[in-house]
């Protein structure tokens, strides 16, 4: 059974396993371009699109029950991916997929519960679905 994790818009798994929730994060989606100008454009530039990328920011990640230190310990320095889901607000709308974990910090206070700080850059295609 797939973990569940309540009132998050960032859920990293492994599999169906929750490992860090976030509530709120960056998600940035970028596209290359390949230029096609030729003598004849100009004075004007004719751009095509290419490659797209798309990465998520997360700081303030905190562990799930079911995970510890060393499961994420253990994604981060592996070269397996992770499955993301992004949830946009209260709409419902989400953005699934797969990344890679490219960065993460740990910050470890005496007297709280520790977070994370983490960089997922997607690899593959990334769904958007509506909200229902």
């Amino acid at each position: 059974m797939a973990d569940y994790v309540r009132s998050v818009d960032v859920i990293v798994k492994i599999g169906d396993v929750a490992i860090l929730g976030q509530r709120g994060a960056k998600l940035t989606v970028s596209r290359e371009t390949t230029d096609y100008t030729t003598k004849t454009d100009y004075p004007d530039k004719v751009l095509r699109a290419s490659w797209n990328d798309a990465s998520i920011d997360c700081d303030g990640l905190l562990q799930t029950g079911s995970s510890g230190f060393v499961d994420i310990w253990d994604q981060m320095m592996s070269e397996t991916l992770v499955d993301i889901e992004f949830t946009i607000g209260d709409t419902g709308e989400t953005i699934t997929g797969s990344a890679i974990m490219t960065g993460l910090d740990c910050d470890a206070p005496q007297d709280k519960e520790p977070t994370y700080t983490c960089k997922l850059e997607k690899s593959g295609e990334w769904t958007a679905t509506s909200g229902s």
